[in-house]
């Protein structure tokens, strides 16, 4: 079965799509189109979409007349203005689109699109890096990178060392299993069935994740944290979880057992679990063990309420 990732940007865009058991093959400019043959029949296969939609200022209907009809840009075309190259050293095969032409000028402001597919045997690496675009992966076991600097993250059904980043746009994610690093300097995080070592930081927007925790980190400038830690979390180390500015609520399994220090800057704490508390407690900063205690889970918010309740 094939596995599928995919890049759309509305600007020119620069990619590495790196996957193994590949061999380079020719590039069907016509089409689209960069297969990548390698062992037992497995493939490498890339297509390219690229799209031009009209303005608000322009009609879609009457495309008679194409020489006086306005436009707010020259399409892009493969062969011309826009190039896709493969490459294969080894078994890593390396695909990069780029727009040669950047400037046109026109009345329209015609909204350009491009679209990349690459799908790729599920047992690969992958690494993604443009400049701005959403990206999306999909069904896929091995090291995953991905950073854009303007666009959305999506994932899905990925298992590995696992790497999303992207410095203006929100991440979705479902079903990750492995070593997890959620980044995004403006936007919200949203991850949902996770298993394993999870990082995610927000530089401003509101962060939510539930799964099996081996460990957990979670920090946003702005923002309010949801977390749901499922049954069968263990805390081989300390976990932190950290906002600016936003409230706290926080899940935990009846029988989790954890050291914990909550704080609130400005705001309340409200438990809905048993603590044996040790030292503070007060109405912002409780420090007590759950369960007989274990490792330390830090709770703190500079300006929110802290809740902690059981499953």
């Amino acid at each position: 079965m094939r596995r599928r990732f995919a890049h759309e940007t509305a600007y020119p865009p620069h990619g590495r799509h790196p996957a193994r058991n590949g061999q380079r093959g020719p590039f069907g400019r016509r089409r689209g189109r960069a297969p990548c043959r390698g062992r037992r029949g497995r493939e490498v296969f890339c297509r390219v979409r690229a799209r031009q939609r009209p303005g608000r200022n322009q009609r879609r209907e009457r495309p008679r007349k194409p020489k006086r009809r306005e436009t707010g840009g020259i399409p892009y075309e493969l062969g011309k203005n826009l190039r896709v190259d493969s490459r294969q050293e080894g078994d890593k095969v390396e695909l990069v689109a780029r727009v040669t032409s950047r400037w046109s000028f026109g009345w329209g402001h015609n909204s350009r699109n491009l679209h990349i597919e690459v799908r790729m045997p599920r047992e690969g690496d992958l690494q993604v890096e443009t400049g701005d675009g959403a990206v999306e992966v999909s069904s896929l076991n091995g090291n995953v990178n991905v950073h854009t600097g303007d666009g959305s993250v999506k994932a899905n059904s990925v298992s590995g060392t696992i790497d999303l980043h992207t410095n203006d746009g929100g991440i979705a994610v479902d079903s990750l299993k492995g070593d997890i690093r959620l980044r995004t300097g403006d936007g919200s995080i949203e991850a949902r069935d996770i298993d394993g070592k999870v990082e995610a930081d927000s530089g401003d927007g509101r962060i939510r994740i539930a799964g099996r925790f081996d460990a957990l980190n979670v920090k946003t400038g702005d923002g309010s944290v949801d977390t749901r830690v499922l049954p069968g979390s263990k805390m081989a180390s300390s976990w932190t979880i950290r906002t600016g500015d936003g409230s706290v609520d926080m899940v935990l399994p009846a029988d989790f057992q954890a050291n914990i220090d909550a704080t609130t800057g400005d705001g309340h704490i409200s438990l809905g679990i048993p603590v044996t508390v040790e030292g503070t407690f007060s109405r912002s900063q409780i420090r007590g063990r759950m369960n007989g205690g274990g490792q330390a889970l830090t709770i703190h918010t500079g300006d929110g309420s802290i809740r902690l309740s059981k499953s």
